[in-house]
């Protein structure tokens, strides 16, 4: 339901005038959307205990991001400040659960300064840990150093040892669950990371969060989730031509939106039936297959595998909803180029069509 709202209110945002109550309005609506969207994916993210859709993340979008939301939810007493001193902020985890690390830390933090005047300060830094001074349980080498500090009550001693416990809070009944702390550490601790505390009572506390640096190893190809960030990226030379099958029509119509405004060439089909039909009639006419998986009758994958029994080297991208994760396997035997986790947005969509069709020379010719 949010993947109409996202993509058309992007779509007139485009052809609105800036510094006007339209814009305003629809922005509001967008980031509203933006927000419903997160919360979902906390939620499902948080009930797939175990499960790990590990992507390359960076973390300082995912900190300017929070910090956005935080504003508009802590007293404007509060000041947040943030610096980032980080060559490298690349890691390999889970976006929506980096996302929560952060937003529980700087809610704590908002709490120990009790609705009086105050600050959060947030510094993301690169650091190695040798052998020697390495915090225990993580090995030696480079990673990525996020503290966040407050000028608050501070911890007590006696405190400071429970804070990670399970339901372990100090705040009144019904104010605090106690698991944003130990549910943080968990985080971490499945991140390959860690967690360490200093607090003085009185003077404040700072935590410090380091996860290792993506170091390049493990990486699959092709594999691609969360929130993209680069540059719209324009089709070169001809008008590449693209499949596109959805059966949400409301979906399908927006996308379409998208994908012409962004130079391309749009043919759509409402199921997999249709799309194959049209797919076999002039295989070497398309350039791309963008399909959803969750379909009547034919479901994405298996699309996928009609398509390519016609024409092997097609590229494809796949598009899921957040609770239909394919895995990486599936992806491999199916020869998926991109996943695309919906209700993805404009950028993410165009960055995954650009990354593979600028790649890509002229359509191909039948027998060449």
């Amino acid at each position: 339901m949010l993947y109409p709202v996202i993509i058309n209110t992007e779509i007139l945002l485009e052809d609105t005038e800036p510094d006007t109550a339209q814009y305003e309005m629809l922005s509001q609506i967008l980031a509203a959307s933006h927000r419903q969207r997160d919360l979902i994916k906390k939620i499902l993210s948080f009930s797939r205990q175990g499960e790990k859709n590990f992507s390359r993340v960076r973390v300082l979008p995912l900190l300017e991001e929070t910090i956005g939301f935080l504003r508009s939810s802590i007293p404007s007493t509060i000041e947040i400040l943030s610096y980032s001193e980080a060559r490298s902020d690349e890691i390999l985890g889970d976006p929506v659960q980096i996302q929560q690390v952060i937003m529980n830390l700087c809610k704590n933090a908002a709490d120990a300064l009790e609705s009086r005047r105050g600050t959060i300060e947030l510094r993301l830094s690169n650091v190695y840990l040798d052998p020697v001074h390495s915090r225990r349980g993580l090995p030696a080498g480079n990673y990525l150093r996020l503290m966040v500090s407050d000028n608050g009550t501070g911890i007590t001693r006696e405190v400071m040892g429970r804070i990670f416990d399970p339901f372990f809070t100090t705040k009144d009944m019904g104010k605090g669950s106690g698991l944003g702390l130990s549910i943080v550490q968990g985080i971490l601790k499945n991140h390959k990371g860690s967690i360490t505390v200093e607090s003085e009572p009185g003077k404040g506390s700072t935590f410090t969060i380091d996860l290792p640096l993506y170091a390049g190893k493990g990486r699959k190809e092709g594999i691609r989730t969360g929130r993209a960030r680069s540059g719209d990226r324009r089709p070169k030379g001809q008008r590449k031509r693209v499949l596109l099958v959805d059966d949400e029509m409301l979906i399908l119509s927006g996308l379409q939106r998208v994908l012409s405004r962004s130079g391309y060439r749009v043919k759509t089909a409402a199921d997999g039936r249709e799309a194959l039909e049209v797919f076999t009639k002039a295989p070497w006419s398309f350039d791309l297959v963008i399909t959803d998986q969750t379909m009547p009758g034919i479901p994405g994958t298996e699309l996928l595998k009609r398509i390519q029994e016609v024409r092997p080297d097609i590229p494809v991208i796949l598009c899921t909803g957040m609770n239909d994760i394919i895995d990486e396997k599936t992806m491999k035997i199916a020869g998926i180029r991109e996943l695309l986790v919906k209700p993805m947005d404009m950028s993410e969509l165009k960055s995954a069509v650009g990354r593979i069709l600028d790649s890509r020379g002229g359509i191909l010719q039948e027998g060449k």
